[in-house]
């Protein structure tokens, strides 16, 4: 995971204009946030973080 935090933005930098545009057209942040998950995966498997992969998929199962 420490490659993933040294190479790629912090993901409160990628995502900050993008629940406001979800808003805007009358989604919220959660179905934002849900509807990204394919992208993280394969952003995540990129850089071959499986504690990263994990615990990504608890989040969908838990939340999505």
């Amino acid at each position: 995971m420490l490659a993933l935090k040294d190479t790629a933005p912090h993901m409160s930098d990628v995502a900050v204009s993008a629940p406001h545009e979800c808003l805007a057209i009358g989604q919220d942040k959660l179905h934002f946030i849900c509807s990204q998950m394919n992208n993280v995966y394969s952003l995540f498997e990129d850089y071959k973080d499986t504690e990263a992969l994990n615990l990504l998929k608890q989040i969908e199962e838990e939340c999505c």
